[in-house]
């Protein structure tokens, strides 16, 4: 079951999706999604569409939704930033929580790409995580991987005429570029976060391949960590067959981490 929601962020609107099993036992786990750079919409196969639906199959509660700037929520997206995504993805925490009331429930927060920016620095408020999920996740890069395609320079917004960096059809403020750019304790976080840890990597995805050995160096360091390798598979998981065992592994370990297979 798909329900529609919509919450208001500083007289902002934001709209998202809850996928709920039509039948499920009290204390369902909860998997909320942060979204990289380009957020929900364009997701190689729909794969938040694709996660929701299994998630709905296997007893699990998942959300998605548009950052303010983004799909079909309110705001442009040269006005938001990093700090805006967070307040966002608070805002609708606190939704869910309104919506499981008093009931006793497990919350993962799973961060795709760079939305490991988003996912790891929530760890730091005032929230009750079970585990935290990444796929593809971007804590560091080569420069040798990055796109040489990329303009250097800031333009002027067409309509706003603001001042903004253009990057893969959107519009950054010079805000958000910073904050984009600038690495921070984010792979400390990850690391002092006590809760199990999920990272899913594609085998043939250079924009992850220094972050993977940073983790699988370290992972017998790193309480509660495990990693997945998917052979051939690209950063975004565009083959359906990548798709699949991404959604089933991540699947799976919700389930393991809720029922108790793997310690907490």
């Amino acid at each position: 079951m798909q329900v529609p929601f919509q919450i208001e962020v500083g007289c902002n609107t934001i709209l998202g999706i809850l996928h709920i099993p039509a039948k499920r036992a009290p204390g369902s786990p909860v998997v909320f999604m942060s979204y990289g750079l380009n957020g929900n919409r364009v997701d190689n196969n729909r794969i938040s569409v694709a996660f929701g639906r299994k998630a709905e199959e296997s007893g699990i509660i998942f959300c998605r939704f548009d950052y303010r700037g983004l799909g079909v929520s309110e705001k442009d997206f040269w006005e938001i930033s990093m700090t805006t995504k967070i307040e966002d993805s608070l805002a609708v925490i606190e939704f869910l929580k309104g919506c499981m009331q008093a009931e006793k429930h497990s919350l993962f927060i799973l961060g795709f790409s760079d939305g490991l920016r988003i996912a790891v620095p929530l760890l730091k408020h005032d929230i009750d995580v079970s585990g935290l999920i990444l796929w593809s996740p971007i804590f560091f890069i080569e420069t040798k991987y990055v796109d040489s395609s990329i303009p250097k320079k800031f333009e002027r917004e067409p309509v706003s005429k603001e001042v903004v960096f253009p990057f893969k059809g959107l519009w950054i403020n010079q805000k958000h570029l910073r904050q984009q750019v600038v690495l921070g304790t984010e792979y400390e976080d990850f690391r002092k976060f006590s809760k199990p840890k999920l990272s899913v990597f594609g085998g043939n995805d250079p924009a992850t391949l220094a972050t993977f050995k940073q983790i699988n160096n370290g992972v017998s360091d790193i309480h509660g960590a495990k990693n997945i390798m998917i052979p051939d598979a690209d950063h975004l998981y565009s083959g359906s067959k990548w798709t699949q065992q991404l959604i089933t592994e991540t699947v799976n370990w919700v389930k393991d981490v809720s029922e108790g297979s793997i310690d907490k």
